[in-house]
This record gives C-alpha cells, sequence and structure tokens, in this order.
C-alpha cells in the first residue's frame, strides 16, 4: 500500500529560454511567469500520527527552496549573457538551474534535486518511497519530474 500526499507552492521568476527548437518563438525574450509548484511524497507507512508528513515539516524543507526562486531570475549554462552579467554585479536575485536553458522541465529537475536531498531530514524518512515535483508555467502548460526512493 502507498499513501500519498501533495502541496502547492507559488513562486514569481523571469527566464529566457535561449534553446528553442520551434521558431519563431517569444519565449527567447525575458519574460516571467507566476509558478505554481506541486511537491508530492508518498509513503509505504504512516507514521505515528497517521500522516506521511506533517505539512509543517514538508514546508521546512521546501519553502526555503521556493524562497530562493521567488522573484529571481532563473538562468542556466547557456545563458551568461550581458544582463546576466549586470545582474549579477548589482546584485540582483539570480538562481542557476542544470542544464542548458532554464525550462520548466529543469526546474521541475532542480527542485526534485534540492528537495529529495533534504528529504532524510523529516521523521520517517525511511518510510517514504516517491517524490514528484509538477511545475506549472500557466493554467496549460506542465512539467513533472518523479524519482523513486526506494
Amino acid at each position: 500500500m502507498e499513501y500519498t500526499i501533495g502541496k502547492k507552492y507559488k513562486f514569481e521568476a523571469a527566464h529566457q529560454v535561449r534553446s528553442q527548437v520551434r521558431s519563431p518563438c517569444l519565449c527567447h525574450n525575458i519574460h516571467g511567469h507566476s509558478y505554481t509548484v506541486e511537491v508530492i511524497l508518498s509513503s509505504d507507512k504512516l507514521d505515528e500520527s497517521d500522516m506521511v508528513v506533517d505539512y509543517g515539516y514538508l514546508d521546512d524543507v521546501v519553502k526555503p527552496i521556493i524562497e530562493k526562486l521567488d522573484h529571481s531570475f532563473l538562468y542556466a549554462d547557456l545563458d551568461f549573457t550581458e544582463f546576466l552579467e549586470k545582474c549579477i554585479v548589482n546584485d540582483y536575485r539570480t538562481t542557476r538551474i542544470p542544464g542548458k536553458s532554464p525550462t520548466a522541465e529543469n526546474i521541475a529537475m532542480y527542485l526534485l534535486t534540492e528537495i529529495s536531498s533534504k528529504l532524510q531530514k523529516l521523521p520517517n524518512s525511511n518510510n517514504y518511497t516517491r517524490l514528484k515535483i509538477i511545475v506549472k508555467e500557466t493554467e496549460k502548460s506542465f512539467a513533472s519530474v518523479e524519482k523513486i526512493l526506494k
């Protein structure tokens, strides 16, 4: 048996998708989104309170990561431009997203990596079986990644 919980988080950020295949596309311009992130965690056992994990504990892990992204310019390996250099020099918020471009897929993978590396700090973490991240750029478009934890 597997139990699953989920929680939504929101952040605002700008990015520039430089590795577009389709042309012409406006996404190569700097633009922003009101992102919604869903963190979905599964467990094969409930804790002593009959929960996968208390949502407050999940917030302790996820909120600092979301706060780092909020009102930030998301960039990737191909993005070191004059604009990005000015952002860094002027101490504007920037966050490097691993990959060629800060796509929704790469943002989801970044969140999966960051969150999964911190899950072991939570109570009963040895019971967690699966972590899924869904990143929504708009109401109609999303990307997701999933990791089997045991």
